[in-house]
């Protein structure tokens, strides 16, 4: 009887465990989902130019999934239209952490040129231009940082 009651609390322990492996995951994956749903909506918000709107859904498209490169892409190009070249940068580096787009590159060169800080834009607008060499804007920034140098 001893040997059964053992094995019946080792049988409850791992369902326990099972259990709460399954619940963790289901939580994260429905957090996931959310992400990428504000995500959605907040690209909808920056489409029809409501930045403010849209600033607030990639900012909680990022609370529910700090892994979401896409929402730190996201909200880096409306900060960067409203002018807040430090914020902008911060989250477009923390995109380039899972996400990779050439267009991220671009923004991230444009915002290190507004801050002066021109050896890093040119080194940017470089590595946009490896990921996509048709992005023949790009050439005209390296142009014009190779000129100023």
């Amino acid at each position: 009887a001893r040997s059964h009651h053992g094995r019946l609390g080792l049988r409850i322990a791992v369902s326990v465990v099972i259990l709460a492996v399954t619940c963790g995951l289901l939580w994260q994956q429905t957090r996931e989902l959310g992400s990428e749903r504000m995500y959605q909506t907040a690209s909808d918000l920056e489409d029809h130019t409501n930045m403010a709107g849209a600033e607030d859904a990639f900012r909680r498209s990022v609370r529910l999934n700090d892994l979401n490169g896409r929402a730190h892409f996201g909200l880096s190009r409306v900060l960067y239209s409203r002018s807040s070249f430090p914020q902008a940068l911060e989250e477009v580096l923390k995109g380039e952490q899972t996400y990779t787009d050439s267009h991220q590159e671009v923004l991230r060169g444009r915002i290190l040129d507004q801050m002066g800080r021109n050896s890093e834009a040119l080194a940017a607008y470089r590595h946009a231009l490896w990921l996509d060499p048709t992005l023949t804007s790009v050439q005209e920034d390296i142009d014009r940082l190779n000129k100023s140098r």
